[in-house]
């Protein structure tokens, strides 16, 4: 079970928001690398066009990356940049370490 599943079940439960949109993204993209954003979006309480805008700050930032597949330069995958995956690598075992 990925950590976004388990956030958004406390999420439910409390009903309260707890992550913004960024880390909801950054959680999804650890669980599911080099998906689309229809995938995104398919998981997200936000709206496309929210995620889609959050997509292109990562971007910029360098934070996230976008790979072109099936040679279609509008089709996208996005994946974890090493920086921000080595970042959750970290958080993640922190978390476990709550258990």
């Amino acid at each position: 079970m990925g950590q976004l599943y388990r956030i958004r079940t406390m999420e439910d439960k409390l009903r309260v928001r707890l992550m913004t949109c960024e880390a909801e993204i950054l959680l999804f993209l650890k669980d599911n690398e080099g998906c689309k954003i229809r995938d995104l979006c398919a998981a997200s309480k936000y709206s496309h066009v929210t995620i889609h805008e959050y997509i292109r700050k990562l971007t910029a930032a360098g934070i996230i990356a976008k790979d072109a597949f099936d040679g279609d330069g509008r089709r996208v995958r996005y994946r974890l940049m090493e920086k921000a995956d080595k970042i959750l690598d970290d958080l993640y075992g922190e978390l476990e370490n709550l258990r």
